[in-house]
């Protein structure tokens, strides 16, 4: 006779208990030492035809994360997207991404890393590419803060009657405790 068993209690997964795992210091304060993952905001600002280093940068995406409370924070902060070029004449789109860093806690902003991405082809084309980046940050410190971390379009410029779009654009940041720089 089949004997009914009863089936394993479902294992919960990163953040859906709302415990945190916390590990006491030799000061006695708790901190953080579960991974957790933000979504970031998306921007969808007009995308202007011709734009230097020197002008307003556009922002794209935003997340901002919490470190207070986490030893040594890991920071992985992954952006993609979509760039669509339509290509004609002279044929070439170059574009410069960058991600910038915000405290909170000071309002200070410090320039991580820039990503160019630029296509000449010889002939007239309509093209659309993933682009992914990825940047990794250890904070070598226990006081934490809060920081937002933005991908920002900081230089376009085209050809003539050349144009471009930036669409499907995601932004996370996955945050957990370190153990040293990697």
């Amino acid at each position: 006779m089949n004997e009914r068993r009863s089936t394993p209690k479902p294992r919960l997964f990163l953040g859906q208990n709302k415990q945190m795992s916390t590990v006491v210091t030799n000061q006695g304060h708790q901190k953080k030492s579960v991974p957790f993952v933000k979504c970031g905001k998306v921007f969808n600002p007009v995308l202007p035809l011709k734009l230097t280093k020197k002008g307003t940068p556009v922002i794209l995406t935003q997340v901002t994360v919490n470190t207070e409370r986490i030893t040594e924070p890991c920071i992985l902060i992954n952006f993609s997207c979509f760039v669509t070029s339509i290509l004609r004449q002279q044929n070439f789109v170059s574009l410069i991404f960058r991600l910038v860093k915000s405290s909170s806690d000071d309002n200070k902003q410090e320039v991580l890393r820039t990503w160019p991405f630029k296509r000449e082809l010889v002939t007239d084309t309509n093209i659309k590419e993933p682009v992914v980046f990825n940047f990794c940050e250890w904070l070598a410190t226990d006081n934490g803060g809060t920081f937002t971390y933005t991908i920002e379009l900081v230089s376009v410029d085209l050809s003539k009657q050349t144009s471009y779009n930036i669409t499907q654009k995601s932004m996370t940041a996955q945050v957990f405790c370190g153990t040293g720089k990697f």
